[in-house]
């Protein structure tokens, strides 16, 4: 594909591979392969519908709207435009960039609440080896009761079965406290969050791109 550009003072055609910054022919039919700001115009209108969706043709013009951005496509009038970024510097450039990247990569967000997860998993574990450790003793060494406020171990008094049930008890007590301290639904609930959040500000023509 070749555009009329101006250079060495004169219009040329150029190959789109070859822009640089500088001054760009535009006329009708003309897509924008490059960001930048209109200096001449004469009835220019632009189809954006590629970058926002939006079907209407805008209008350009220097008081409200003097950019021209790269991935749009000239639908009525002619003018130039000063280039000031190409490839993957222009708008459409990132824009395609974000979606073509890793997609495991993660996000500043993601990488927060995987260290958090992680840091309160640790500490629950912790908790749950001491709880563990503590109950263990306290059951051994005949300071824990039972409901009737008799001790729980006795010694060689003490049933096989009593203490397989106790030692059991006392396990399942240190697993529930991993169970509880681990956050599975955490991201889950920060997403509901974020989506909940990214809505409200859709409204307000506001577009997070990245968290």
């Amino acid at each position: 594909m070749r555009v009329e550009v101006v250079r060495d003072a004169r219009r040329q055609p150029l190959s789109i591979f070859d822009l640089m910054v500088g001054e760009v022919c535009l006329k009708i039919g003309d897509q924008f392969l490059a960001d930048g700001l209109f200096i001449e115009r004469h009835s220019l209108k632009v189809d954006e519908s590629s970058m926002n969706g939006e079907t209407v043709h805008v209008k350009i013009n220097v008081s409200t709207n003097p950019f021209l951005l790269s991935g749009t496509k000239v639908t009525d009038g002619f003018g130039l435009m000063l280039v000031t970024s190409v490839g993957m510097n222009t708008g459409w450039g990132e824009m395609m960039s974000l979606i073509s990247r890793d997609l495991d990569e993660q996000t500043p967000l993601q990488e927060c609440l995987n260290k958090l997860t992680s840091c309160i998993g640790i500490i629950g574990l912790t908790v749950a080896a001491i709880v563990l450790v503590v109950m263990l003793i306290r059951y051994f060494t005949g300071n824990s009761t039972d409901d009737k406020g008799n001790r729980e171990f006795n010694g060689r008094k003490a049933k096989v079965d009593d203490i397989m049930n106790a030692v059991v008890g006392i396990v399942a007590a240190a697993v529930t406290i991993v169970v509880v301290a681990i956050p599975e639904g955490l991201r889950l609930a920060v997403t509901l969050t974020l989506a909940f959040s990214l809505k409200r500000m859709a409204r307000d023509n506001a577009m997070v791109r990245k968290l």
